[in-house]
């Protein structure tokens, strides 16, 4: 698994996050950086609408296959 260091997050022009349904609402996660350092997220169609609007509401584009 490829993961980005908090360095390259700042320094990137545009962060994508692909992370499946199951990804979200857990907790004991660990932050990198804050979510909305992101600018696109991909996930899968049974990504909850509170999620995608919350996500959306925050100036994120989303993306669900």
């Amino acid at each position: 698994m490829l993961r980005a260091s908090k360095s390259s997050i700042e320094a990137a022009s545009h962060v994508i996050i692909v992370a499946d349904h199951t990804k979200f609402g857990r907790g004991g996660m660990i932050p990198m950086a804050p979510l909305n350092a992101a600018h696109t997220v991909v996930s899968d169609a049974e990504l909850g609408s509170e999620y995608a609007d919350m996500l959306r509401d925050n100036g994120m584009e989303v993306l669900l296959a």
